[in-house]
């Protein structure tokens, strides 16, 4: 009688840790879910700010890049820049897409194309202020309308790289959380 009570305890334990092990899987595997649903939604944001900012560079280049007076050398120069670190932006967002899960489980993400991808976001930055300067200095009102819309687009575009970059940051690796380990190890 003794034994099959205990057989019958043990049973309900395995029952309910067994229970408890694939709800807690489940969750696990949504939560998975959802953050790949949100990764892909902030990819997609992100593409779809840098298109409307290189197609809005562009038409400002075709429009006044050809200019020789007044402000069109400096909306030049400014498109082309911009341009340039478009170019150079999407490249180390791509290289920070192009690594595996499992390598970013690992290794995590690279820190030299995380600090490639921060210094064109400072680029775009100070661009962003020297858009602003532009535009002051313009006297013609659809002029100010083109660039108070292309700096808008700016800064959509640098909220949603900044929000794709402190992802990309804060993504747990096994490497940074080894390295945390061993500094607090080393501390004691």
């Amino acid at each position: 009688m003794k034994k099959g009570l205990i057989f019958l305890a043990l049973l309900v334990i395995f029952l309910l840790t067994t229970n408890q092990m694939v709800l807690a899987k489940e969750e696990r595997n949504q939560i998975q879910t959802q953050n790949a649903g949100e990764e892909q939604e902030l990819r997609i944001e992100t593409q779809e700010h840098m298109s409307d900012v290189a197609k809005q560079v562009q038409i400002l280049l075709e429009e006044r890049g050809d200019e020789k007076y007044g402000l069109g050398p400096q909306i030049s120069e400014f498109a082309k820049s911009q341009n340039d670190s478009q170019e150079k932006l999407q490249i180390a967002l791509d290289k920070i897409e192009e690594k595996s899960k499992l390598s970013k489980l690992l290794w995590g993400v690279s820190e030299e194309d995380l600090q490639e991808a921060r210094e064109e976001w400072q680029a775009t930055e100070a661009r962003l202020k020297e858009l602003t300067q532009i535009r002051n200095k313009t006297q013609n009102q659809a002029d100010q309308s083109q660039l108070q819309e292309l700096e808008q687009s700016m800064l959509a575009q640098q909220a949603a790289i900044a929000n794709k970059l402190n992802t990309e940051t804060n993504t747990f690796s096994v490497k940074s959380w080894l390295g945390n380990l061993w500094r607090k190890i080393i501390k004691t």
